[in-house]
């Protein structure tokens, strides 16, 4: 135990560590209020049981943390209950790496003898060079993701450790203006990158201008992390973070499978899970970004997870697929959106019972490519953005042969045919333009 007897109400970690066993360690006082992590200063859990606590402050150069999961099933997270949590400017809530080490989970890659696959959590890993480097599959929920990321895959080298677990549970206010994070480590020599963990935000108001990540990990010369997973849900934002967010105006939350690796193929984007929890959209919004990367694996939804959203944005070159016996709904009233200078696409798996993207009667699709090999239910009435009005081109005329004596005539007729090729020209050009913007879709 950390004993100060009755009066130990307040902490406060400052260039020091303190570990804290949940499992056999205690604050012996019980009246422990406030926790500071100053400057040099690591706060840090192991086991999974919930820290209580009233008020959090991480200042600059402070952190708390959860220690590593060597092996399956975890052994450590970070679950807070608190009351208020102000992350300060250049503190860190930060499970980076903290998750499953290399070759262990459930989304770990596989070794193709000359380097390590990608492990997969919210995305699929990135797959190695070899025939069989595979990267890592998807696992865990989109909207209370609990489970720590991947270790990528061994092989001469060794894989990092997967992103760890955080849940803050603030019943107040939770400020980030420093970073929450849930980052995978990575790949040593040829070892594959490691996933992104799982961050799960649950708070009465959002405030600050952090970052909030679950990145997937390098893959050295092994394939590259799959992103992770990220839940915010809150009643009030008052931060600078989601609005911009889901805008596409801001990268300040993040959850993308990672390019850097030996392989050919990039990691797939993890998700992002938004809600307002006392607004009338009930079923929150979804969004999956991928950078912009061209070669991204899929963001696999797991089998059998049936999920419905308000809001579907799949953007940035993010390759979303729906297996089999599974479905993803627009609810009624909602919005799907696609996006980014490499475009994003939905694939519907065929099976039995196949696959469903539900989407509305009357549907706008506009940058992104639907493959359907599925079902795609409720759908009567599909447009694309309608074609903007060109100029209209003047009449032709046919020049009669005439003889010298009217060649002012002809010269005016001439001229006249000028022009109509000059608008010709332009109704050409602005097609062009038109049909680059807006590709035909393929349902």
């Amino acid at each position: 135990a950390v004993s100060g007897g009755p009066n130990l109400t307040d902490l406060t970690v400052s260039g020091a560590t303190l570990v804290l066993n949940r499992t056999t360690g205690s604050f012996d006082s019980g009246n422990l209020t406030t926790l500071t992590a100053g400057s040099g200063g690591i706060f840090s859990i192991t086991g999974t049981s919930v820290f209580t606590v009233g008020t959090i402050t991480v200042q600059s150069g402070g952190t708390v943390t959860h220690e590593t999961n060597p092996a399956s099933p975890q052994t450590s997270n970070l679950s807070i209950s608190a009351t208020t949590v102000d992350v300060q400017s250049g503190g860190t809530i930060s499970v980076n790496a903290k998750g499953f080490t290399g070759s262990v989970g459930t989304g770990t890659g596989v070794n193709g003898g000359c380097s390590g696959g990608g492990a997969g959590h919210g995305g699929k890993g990135g797959d190695a060079c070899g025939s069989n480097g595979f990267g890592g599959t998807t696992y865990g929920d989109i909207k209370v993701p609990v489970l720590v990321g991947s270790g990528g895959a061994t092989s001469s080298g060794t894989g990092g450790l997967g992103g760890g677990y955080v849940k803050l549970n603030v019943s107040g206010t939770l400020t980030v203006d420093g970073t929450v994070s849930a980052d995978g480590g990575n790949g040593i020599s040829a070892g594959g990158g490691d996933a992104g963990g799982s961050v799960n935000i649950i708070t009465s108001t959002l405030a600050g201008g952090g970052n909030i990540t679950a990145n997937g990990g390098t893959g050295s010369s092994g394939g590259p992390g799959g992103g992770g997973r990220i839940s915010i849900n809150y009643a009030t934002d008052s931060s600078t973070i989601l609005s911009g967010f889901i805008a596409d105006s801001n990268t300040k939350v993040q959850a993308r499978g990672n390019p850097t690796g030996g392989g050919s193929v990039d990691a797939g984007a993890g998700t992002v899970f938004i809600d307002d929890t006392d607004d009338a959209q009930t079923n929150g919004t979804l969004v999956v970004d991928n950078n912009n990367l061209s070669t991204g694996a899929d963001t696999l939804q797991v089998a059998t997870n049936n999920y419905t959203f308000d809001t579907i944005i799949i953007r940035k070159g993010s390759k979303y697929v729906i297996p089999a016996n599974t479905t993803l709904t627009l609810a009624s009233g909602g919005t799907f959106t696609g996006g980014g200078s490499t475009r994003p696409l939905v694939t519907v798996n065929s099976g039995s019972p196949v696959g469903t993207l539900n989407l509305l009667p009357t549907m706008s699709l506009s940058n992104i490519d639907i493959t359907n090999n599925g079902a795609v239910g409720s759908v009567t009435s599909l447009r694309q953005p309608s074609l903007p009005s060109l100029p209209s081109l003047p009449p032709t005329t046919t020049t009669p042969i005439r003889s010298p004596s009217s060649r002012p005539a002809l010269i005016r007729e001439k001229s006249e045919e000028r022009r109509v090729e000059s608008a010709k020209c332009r109704v050409q050009s602005e097609k062009k333009k038109y049909d680059g913007r807006n590709a035909e879709k393929n349902i």
